[in-house]
């Protein structure tokens, strides 16, 4: 073998040789993060970088050595807070109207938002108050100041207005962060980086409006009011009978008395109650039979009489003997104007009872929204939900209704 061709064997496996050090180099560095230009060269980015494959970057990059859980999250921290430079996430909450469905793009509806923000641990479950209150007035959001890099849970805050806030957050339209909204209507974000938004839907509330019928021939009912049987009628108002506003329903002790309640809120894109409505009745048990109660009109689904398993504040509250109720029934919503309920009663005079002797004797029906309100047990600044407050006068939470049905 000549020099020449010596050189070219020895060439063929230096080539090699070098190439398995490239390659075994590059591999090295993949794994245990390299800077500069070297790093370019060789991997196409620096220490720390990893693809971002989708929305939110959820864990640190791969790394060489094994972590405890408490390590795990420092590293994850630090990954999304800059090395500790970015200390809070200032966030921007907006709540949209999602009753109404006519409005799109820069038109979209926005509505005040409520917010009380909890810390929150990784099973999306309150830990303790975070001393952070968001108040939003139709979409121009307050910037609030969160700890970058943790977990949060917001409790929306039903506010009495005509219109009102929500007490529930629907579905979650948009967000920087990752975020989900929980089975009860809260909203739950991990944070990171400076600043970030979170856009989500729930229906501005409003009050109920009612229109009445006969349940035994669907004849309208007048309110005692006006001589107009077609309008709606606000809360407290005094239903008469078919013929006009000033004759009571004519009814003796061998009668039937049926009556249907058309049930919607007051304002366009607006709804009485985004949890549903407790539908008390007064009626004195001495006087009538057990009613029957159907919803979707008198033919409707029979629905129960919960009185004796309701949340300790609404026994408590249904259960008095002042402005307790002898019957409540749960009304699931949605009741906006293209949502209307109909709520149907009918009962008899026990056998020798006229239940015409006395205005203390008519039919009161009752309606009270389920919200939210900071509870006055347990921990301070947590938002509950309920119809009525847990103080000791157990306030009512939203805005209610009651309507009378006159007899004679």
């Amino acid at each position: 073998m000549n020099k020449q061709g010596k050189f070219k064997y020895l060439s063929g496996w230096t080539i090699l040789l070098a190439a398995i050090v490239v390659v075994g180099t590059f591999s090295y560095f993949s794994d245990n993060g390299i800077t500069g230009a070297l790093g370019k060269l060789l991997g196409g980015q620096n220490a720390g970088q990893t693809t971002q494959t989708s929305q939110y970057i959820t864990s640190p990059p791969p790394g060489t050595v094994d972590l405890t859980p408490s390590q795990a999250d420092a590293a994850l921290k630090n990954f999304e807070c800059g090395n500790g430079n970015t200390q809070f996430t200032t966030m921007r909450f907006t709540q949209t109207n999602l009753i109404n469905k006519s409005a799109t793009g820069s038109g979209v509806q926005q509505f005040d938002t409520g917010l009380y923000c909890y810390n929150s641990n990784k099973n999306k479950e309150m830990v303790s108050y975070s001393g952070i209150i968001v108040s939003n007035t139709q979409g121009a959001s307050q910037a609030s100041a969160f700890g970058c890099g943790q977990d949060f849970l917001c409790k929306p805050l039903t506010v009495n207005a005509n219109p009102g806030n929500s007490s529930r957050i629907f579905s979650l339209t948009k967000s920087d962060v990752p975020a989900e909204v929980t089975p009860e209507g809260w909203l739950w974000f991990h944070t990171k980086g400076p600043s970030a938004t979170v856009e989500f839907g729930g229906k501005q509330l409003g009050r109920f409006q009612a229109k009445f019928y006969s349940g035994l021939n669907g004849l309208p009912l007048y309110d005692g009011g006006d001589n107009s049987y077609d309008d709606w009628e606000a809360s407290g108002a005094n239903v008469t009978g078919t013929a006009n506003n000033n004759t009571c329903t004519s009814i003796g002790s061998s009668d039937t008395f049926s009556v249907c309640v058309q049930l919607q809120s007051s304002l366009e894109y607006t709804d009485p109650t985004d949890r549903g409505v407790y539908a008390g009745w007064k009626l004195n048990t001495s006087m009538w039979e057990v009613p029957t109660a159907k919803l979707g009109g008198i033919t409707g689904a029979t629905i129960p009489n919960i009185k004796g398993s309701l949340p300790e504040a609404e026994a408590s509250a249904y259960g008095s003997t002042t402005d307790g109720y002898d019957y409540v029934y749960k009304l699931d919503g949605p009741m906006d104007q293209d949502n209307t309920k109909v709520l149907c009663l009918t009962t008899k005079p026990k056998s020798g009872m006229n239940p015409a002797d006395g205005a203390t004797n008519d039919p009161r029906l009752y309606l009270e929204p389920i919200g939210s309100y900071v509870s006055n047990k347990g921990s301070a600044n947590n938002i509950v939900e309920g119809a009525r407050q847990n103080n000791p006068a157990n306030t009512v939470v939203g805005t209610a209704a009651n309507y009378r049905f006159c007899l004679t």
